[in-house]
């Protein structure tokens, strides 16, 4: 029951936060997309694109094996459509990855049980981890070399964003990547986590943050960053 009402809510605001989102994109004037959706989860961001862009390559990465055949089904069909049973990180290697009793909590980061947000999840989901898989991880830097650049790299991933970044670093530096719209939490959930150094590194990366789509009920916020080039 509360399970679903947090669904609902997420859902709720997800959905403002997309059609903001998406007026944001028609400002910055993209004829054609390549998409990257890191966390696609069920597809939602991915949908807009599909939606929106006549012209169009997406990359989709999902570590549930739910989601991720839930996508292969959703998007049959479509060529420009690619979809990865994969975790995004720093590294490539074999990871664990603990798939929570909440669906949209699922991530490798470990958590911190001594935070207050810890305990008031735990409170009313009972048990947060329901169990944990081993899983390849992939860095996009290796990856990039499939395409020539990332007009939007979407990433939404639990805590785990620094790294998603840190492992495609080589392409940032080299102006591949146009925007990214990254997840940004409010909270002391998982252990290590920062969103200051998050903001740093992607200033120091040649980006500014273009807009912030602010969620405090859930302790979070999505960001639009920009490369400087680009704007």
């Amino acid at each position: 029951m509360i399970s679903s009402l947090i669904n609902y809510i997420a859902g709720y605001i997800s959905k403002r936060n997309k059609s903001r989102f998406l007026k944001d994109l028609k400002k910055l004037n993209f004829n054609e997309i390549v998409f990257f959706d890191i966390g696609a989860h069920q597809g939602e961001y991915s949908d807009i694109i599909i939606e929106e862009f006549t012209k169009k390559q997406l990359f989709l990465f999902e570590p549930l094996d739910k989601f991720y055949q839930f996508l292969k089904k959703k998007y049959k069909g479509k060529k420009y459509v690619s979809i990865f049973n994969k975790v995004v990180g720093e590294k490539n290697r074999k990871i664990n990855f603990f798939i929570s009793t909440h669906s949209r909590s699922s991530t490798k980061m470990k958590l911190n049980n001594k935070s207050k947000y810890y305990k008031i999840k735990k409170f009313v989901l009972k048990n947060l981890l329901k169990k944990k898989v081993n899983i390849q991880q992939i860095r996009l830097d290796n990856f990039i070399n499939k395409v020539k650049k990332i007009d939007i790299l979407k990433i939404d991933v639990e805590g785990n964003e620094l790294n998603v970044l840190l492992g495609c670093k080589k392409i940032l530096q080299k102006n591949k990547v146009k925007s990214i719209y990254i997840e940004i939490l409010h909270h002391n959930l998982f252990k290590n986590y920062s969103s200051k150094k998050i903001h740093n590194f992607l200033i120091k990366n040649n980006f500014i943050l273009y807009n912030s789509y602010n969620t405090r009920i859930l302790f979070q916020e999505d960001r639009l960053y920009v490369n400087k080039n680009f704007v």
